[in-house]
């Protein structure tokens, strides 16, 4: 299949399912809003508002009197000017608030902070490993001709997804504790932590680009083989990676291709770029779904293109014979409710012209032989000793 016409499969499946998949990602932004509104409650509830008296040692009044002119230098008991900086005439960001760098008040603070940022980590990991599960199923029903409904969206798999992700932050902090490392080491040696520093972020930017395939498209291929195990799946998926390189290096082209059409909207028109992002969004979370679903339907003999159709009926008989062997009084052809006939084992075998074998009527009349005669048809003499059986 061209690239083109996945494209066009891609956009076919979307239509499919774009009522209930819009449904919900709007209910997903929603959730998304709610959840960042709690935590910047929880930011101000927790902020150190009651600053010690010690934390400004020079905190003389900024106006003594009505007509007092504005600071313009440094006035003696008052903010030092530090000239014009992005973050107002009095300095640089929190120069006016030495609480900021209190080790204790920020120590206090940070403590406080860390149960509403893991709890916002967790949530922002189940719900997008929920949507990702729940949009492929979708897609998946799509795929297959059907209109998906809002009841189709489910969560199977969400622990794969979740899986998935988890691996992902622990091989970023293995390339990120291996570089502090190596740096810890040549620190004294400029020149060696320079060549290091050089050779590891191209030898890592060449592996990234490298990976981009199958680290954007392994999930969906989790999510496709659920019955099978969570290694051999990931392995399997590395290969389905390099034997489908240059189609899944077309989902990333087309990807690309309309994240640049989205940086050349805002800078048109950052709303028109917001609303246009929204819209297009569901439309970017199904693309590495029908590519990899359509591949592997592929490869399982199938065409992705036609959906499948319902069973053929029975074709008209054609001939004189089989209209005859079609016709509903002949007695040969069983009926509804009725069991099939089965032949009659004691009919005569017709034998073949041609034959060595005699044919009965020709042969001699030979009289029956009393002695030979079938038991039956002697008379019932008993089974003694007096009597014996002639």
């Amino acid at each position: 299949m061209r690239w083109s016409e996945r494209l066009k499969l891609t956009w076919q499946t979307f239509l499919q399912e774009a009522p209930a998949l819009y449904l919900w990602f709007l209910l997903y932004i929603l959730a998304t809003a709610v959840v960042i509104i709690l935590f910047v409650f929880s930011l101000v509830h927790n902020a150190p508002l009651d600053i010690p008296s010690g934390a400004f040692p020079h905190r003389a009044p900024m106006f003594p009197g009505p007509y007092a002119p504005l600071p313009g230098g440094n006035l003696p008991g008052n903010f030092a000017y530090g000239g014009p900086v992005p973050f107002g005439p009095f300095g640089l960001f929190g120069a006016g608030l030495p609480f900021l760098r209190d080790p204790t008040l920020m120590a206090s603070y940070l403590g406080r902070l860390a149960w509403p940022f893991a709890g916002l980590v967790i949530i922002s990991l189940l719900m997008s490993a929920s949507l990702t599960a729940g949009t492929y199923h979708l897609t998946r029903k799509a795929l297959e001709g059907l209109k998906p409904s809002f009841r189709d969206f489910k969560l199977q798999g969400t622990w794969r997804v979740i899986g998935w992700y988890i691996l992902l932050f622990l091989a970023q902090l293995l390339v990120l504790a291996l570089a502090v490392l190596v740096s810890l080491l040549f620190y004294r040696i400029k020149v060696l932590l320079a060549i290091f520093l050089v050779v590891y972020f191209i030898a890592l930017a060449a592996l990234v680009i490298y990976l981009v395939p199958w680290l954007a498209t392994a999930k969906i291929y989790l999510l496709a083989h659920r019955d099978q195990g969570f290694g051999h799946t990931l392995r399997a998926s590395f290969t389905f990676f390099r034997r489908h390189m240059a189609v899944l290096w077309g989902y990333i082209g087309t990807a690309l291709l309309i994240l640049v059409v989205l940086l050349l909207l805002n800078r048109i028109s950052p709303l028109l770029n917001i609303l246009v992002s929204l819209a297009v969004t569901p439309f970017n979370m199904i693309l590495p779904m029908v590519w990899v679903l359509s591949l592997l339907k592929e490869e399982a003999g199938g065409s992705p293109t036609s959906y499948p159709e319902p069973l053929p009926s029975a074709p008209l008989p054609t001939s004189s014979a089989e209209s005859e062997s079609f016709r509903p009084d002949n007695p040969n052809v069983p009926r509804s409710g009725n069991p099939p006939q089965t032949p009659d084992p004691s009919a005569a075998v017709t034998t073949p012209p041609g034959s060595d074998t005699p044919n009965p009527a020709d042969m001699p009349n030979v009289p029956d032989d009393p002695g030979t005669s079938n038991a039956t048809d002697m008379p019932d003499t008993p089974h003694t000793p007096d009597h014996p059986i002639p």
